[in-house]
C-alpha cells in the first residue's frame, strides 16, 4: 500500500475552514481559454458523472451492506443496513438520469465500477471503529467532490447531481458521532485507527486518480477546463489533492494523524 507521505498533495498548508460539511473552495478558470466553451457540456459528460456516481452509490451499497455484520450491538447493525438502503434508493435515482441521458445502466457502470470496487476491496473494515471512520472519510470526499465540481455543472445537472450526494451527510454525521463516542470511553482506539484511515486516503487518492486518467472528458467537466488540455491535467492533479488533503484534516479532528 503506498506510503500517504508521497501522495500528490499540492497546496498541502492551505487549511479548511471547515473540517467536516460541504466544501466550496472555487477552483480559478483556466487562463487563455474562452470561458463560454467551459460551460457548454454534452450528454456523454453529463453520462460520466452519473456513470460515476451510480457506481459510487452501488459500491458504496455493497461495502455498507456487508460492513453491517460488525456492529457490536443491533441498533448498530440497523442504523447501518438503514444507510445502505438510503445509498441504494438513491442508485435508483441516478441510473434513471443516466438513462434519460442517452446511456444504459450496464454502459454508465462499468467504466468506474471495477476502480470503485477495487478501492473498497483494498480498504475493507476489520473492526466496527474502522467501519464508522470508512464512513466518515467516504462520505466526506463525496460531499467535498460535489461542493467542487458542482459550480461547473449546468444548473440541470447540478440539482440531479447535488441530490444524489445530499444523504451521504446523514451517515458522515452519524458516523462521526458513534466514532467519538466510542474514542471518549476508550482513547486507545484511535491509535489501531490511524494505520487504516491512512490506507483509506492512499487508496482513495490512487483510484481517483486511476478514474481521472481514464475519462479525460469528465475530469474537464469536474474541473471546468478543456479535455486533454494541460490545464485539465494540472486542475485534474490540484483538486485530488485538496480531496485528500481534507479527508486528512477530518482525521485530524478526530485525533488520528494523515
Amino acid at each position: 500500500m503506498a506510503n500517504p507521505s508521497i501522495l500528490p498533495l499540492m497546496g498541502r498548508g492551505a487549511h479548511l475552514r471547515r473540517v467536516v460539511g460541504p466544501w466550496r473552495r472555487p477552483l480559478a478558470r483556466v487562463a487563455g481559454v474562452d470561458n463560454t466553451a467551459l460551460t457548454e457540456h454534452s450528454d456523454a459528460q453529463a453520462a460520466s458523472l452519473l456513470g460515476l456516481t451510480s457506481a459510487a452509490l452501488l459500491t458504496h451499497f455493497q461495502s455498507l451492506a456487508a460492513d453491517a455484520r460488525l456492529g457490536t450491538s443491533v441498533p448498530e447493525t440497523l442504523e447501518l443496513a438503514r444507510h445502505a438502503s438510503t445509498r441504494f434508493a438513491a442508485l435508483d435515482r441516478a441510473l434513471a438520469a443516466l438513462t434519460d441521458h442517452g446511456s444504459s445502466p450496464e454502459a454508465g457502470l462499468g467504466a468506474f465500477t471495477e476502480a470503485l470496487g477495487q478501492f473498497h476491496r483494498h480498504t475493507a473494515p476489520q473492526t466496527w471503529p474502522q467501519v464508522l471512520l470508512k464512513c466518515v472519510l467516504v462520505c466526506g470526499f463525496a460531499t467535498d467532490f460535489e461542493g467542487a465540481v458542482s459550480e461547473h455543472l449546468p444548473p440541470a445537472l447540478r440539482a440531479q447531481f447535488s441530490s444524489l450526494v445530499a444523504e451521504a451527510q446523514a451517515l458522515a454525521w452519524w458516523a462521526r458521532q458513534s466514532l467519538e463516542s466510542l474514542v471518549d470511553a476508550d482513547p486507545e482506539v484511535v491509535h489501531s485507527l490511524g494505520l487504516f484511515g491512512r490506507r483509506v486516503l492512499a487508496e482513495g487518492s490512487a483510484q481517483a486518480q486511476r478514474v481521472a486518467g481514464q475519462d479525460s472528458s469528465l475530469a474537464a467537466l469536474c474541473t471546468g477546463s478543456v479535455p486533454g488540455s494541460l490545464e485539465e491535467l494540472s486542475a485534474s492533479v490540484q483538486l485530488i489533492a485538496d480531496l485528500v488533503e481534507a479527508s486528512a484534516q477530518r482525521m485530524v479532528a478526530l485525533g488520528l494523524q494523515p
